[in-house]
């Protein structure tokens, strides 16, 4: 964490563990949030994201991967694009 944010390592169960890795450089946001004990209860039992997480791949691959491939995904500019067209922008179809 040092070398990327300029932050001290924190132990096991503090936020920044918590909140799991990041590619964002920018640490402003999770550098200024609340003590630990105003956060909210995340009620996390029976989800189990990985450390690494693709919101692309997720948001479209994995709906046309479900069959949800031709329903509309984006309207904008005078169309529509559907998961399926998205995802084939990297090979997935």
């Amino acid at each position: 964490l040092q070398a990327v944010h300029g932050l001290q390592e924190e132990p096991i169960g503090t936020r920044r563990e918590m909140l799991g890795p990041t590619a964002h450089t920018d640490a402003f946001t999770r550098d200024n949030l609340p003590p630990q004990d105003q956060w909210p209860d995340f009620l996390l039992v029976g989800f189990a994201y990985p450390d690494f997480l693709n919101a692309g791949v997720e948001l479209t691959d994995r709906l046309v991967e479900k069959g949800l491939g031709d329903h509309t995904a984006l309207i904008g500019n005078g169309r529509r694009r559907t998961y399926k067209e998205l995802g084939g922008a990297r090979g997935v179809a």
